[in-house]
């Protein structure tokens, strides 16, 4: 679950942002949704050369509401370490500029062997007013939350949530001090991490995408704020015992001189935009990666569907 729970993460962040209308033109406010837009957006994701899973998002706004429609699916060699499949649909008020208010949220799908499903229900207000969640028992003894706060069960949901982060210009600051877009997935809430570089890096051109050239690079992560995971005796005995290596091997280089990257670099989702003439306006995702124990997966852009205009404000 751990690799379907980060697999499923990164490929809802690095592609909601293909449909979103995002722009990266700090002269705009923001970007006001056309009356309507629908773009399909299709990643691969490759692991040591291997294709190991397939992204589609779908989105549709008209008018002030939103129909947001991602599915992941595992392929290749990733079926011999974890076989899968994911839906996750998200539809409510877009409002300028970026507000958003959930109506519903689900995610389904079948893991594993394992099906399951989950749901979020909101009021006018965008307040979480009801939830349903079918796992598997397995699922239920091993991933319990902490009870969230009434007053925080509220606002974007964990597709949502890219609505406003991406019809935003890309905030160039420091991973240290990153912005924050705070969203309720039902059982806990987390804080949106985003930091992008001020500078455009050269992407190379591959085989595996037609997108290459100047982009811009954010990083993403996340921060737990309510609903925090309880840790059985074993989890709370190998992060005891993960923590102490940490200090040893901190303390060692210390002693060297050495200096280590930064703790959390793996953690952190790497996402590159660019400006694409197909869909105007929109900061349009075109490559990612991120870490799991395996190694690291990369993503890449290879089909884009219809386009997506854009009324602006702000000039």
């Amino acid at each position: 679950m751990k690799i379907h729970t980060k697999i499923c993460i990164a490929a809802i962040l690095f592609t909601v942002g293909v449909t979103s209308g995002a722009t990266a033109d700090t002269s705009s406010s923001a970007i006001v949704p056309a009356k309507s837009q629908k773009v399909t957006a299709v990643y691969d994701f490759v692991w040591n050369g291997f294709l190991i899973g397939t992204s589609d998002t779908v989105i549709d706004l008209a008018d002030e509401k939103y129909v947001i429609d991602f599915k992941f699916r595992t392929r290749g060699v990733m079926k011999i370490f974890s076989s899968g499949r994911s839906q996750v649909t998200s539809y409510g008020k877009f409002l300028a500029p970026g507000e958003v208010l959930p109506k519903e949220f689900s995610s389904s799908g079948r893991w594993s062997g394992d099906d399951f499903a989950r749901s979020v229900f909101y009021d006018d207000q965008g307040r979480a007013v009801g939830s349903q969640l079918d796992w598997p028992q397995e699922w239920l003894d091993d991933f319990k939350n902490e009870d969230v706060p009434v007053d925080m069960q509220q606002g974007a949901d964990p597709l949502s949530v890219m609505l406003p982060v991406l019809t935003q210009p890309l905030p160039v600051t420091d991973k240290k001090d990153p912005a924050q877009h705070r969203f309720y997935t039902g059982r806990s809430v987390l804080d949106l991490l985003m930091a992008c570089d001020g500078e455009a890096d050269d992407l190379k051109k591959v085989r595996r995408s037609e997108h290459f050239g100047p982009a811009k690079l954010c990083r993403f992560n996340f921060k737990m704020i309510a609903g925090f995971p309880i840790e059985t005796e074993e989890e709370k005995r190998k992060r005891e015992k993960r923590e102490a290596k940490e200090r040893a091997r901190a303390e060692r280089d210390a002693k060297k001189g050495k200096t280590r990257k930064d703790e959390d670099d793996d953690d952190f989702i790497q996402v590159w935009f660019q400006d694409d003439a197909s869909v105007p306006g929109l900061n349009l995702p075109v490559r990612g990666e991120f870490a799991l124990d395996m190694g690291t997966v990369k993503m890449y852009l290879r089909e884009l569907k219809g386009t997506a205009p854009v009324t602006q404000s702000g000039r």
